[in-house]
C-alpha cells in the first residue's frame, strides 16, 4: 500500500508562529506573492486532523483488499477529475477502438 496523505494540522503555515511573511515588497512579484500568501493562509485552515489520517490508515490496513494507493482528502477532486476526463475520451474513441482492432 502506498499512502499520500494531504496536508496535517501544524503551524507550519501559520503566519504569526512560523510561516511569516517578508515586509518586502517588489511590485514585479506581487501578484506572486499574494497567491503564495493566499495558498498558504488557506492550507494553515484547511489542514486534516492526524486522528482523522490514523482511523483511516488503520481502516485500510486492516481492510481485507486494501487499496494500492491511499490519498489524502486534498488529491481526491483533482483524481475524480482527471479519472472522468480519461473515461470521457475513452469512451468517445470506444468505437473506434473496437471496430479497427487497436
Amino acid at each position: 500500500m502506498i499512502v499520500e496523505p494531504g496536508a496535517f494540522r501544524t503551524d507550519f503555515f501559520n503566519e504569526q508562529t512560523s510561516h511569516p511573511v517578508s515586509d518586502i515588497e517588489i511590485d514585479e512579484y506581487k501578484q506572486k506573492r499574494e497567491k503564495l500568501h493566499d495558498n498558504a493562509v488557506s492550507w494553515h485552515q484547511n489542514n486534516q486532523e492526524i486522528c482523522k489520517t490514523r482511523q483511516g490508515l488503520m481502516t485500510a490496513i486492516t481492510a481485507p483488499h486494501p487499496p494500492l494507493p491511499l490519498v489524502g482528502n486534498t488529491a481526491v477532486d483533482a483524481i475524480d477529475k482527471y479519472l472522468n476526463e480519461r473515461c470521457l475520451e475513452f469512451d468517445a474513441w470506444r468505437e473506434v477502438s473496437v471496430k479497427h482492432g487497436f
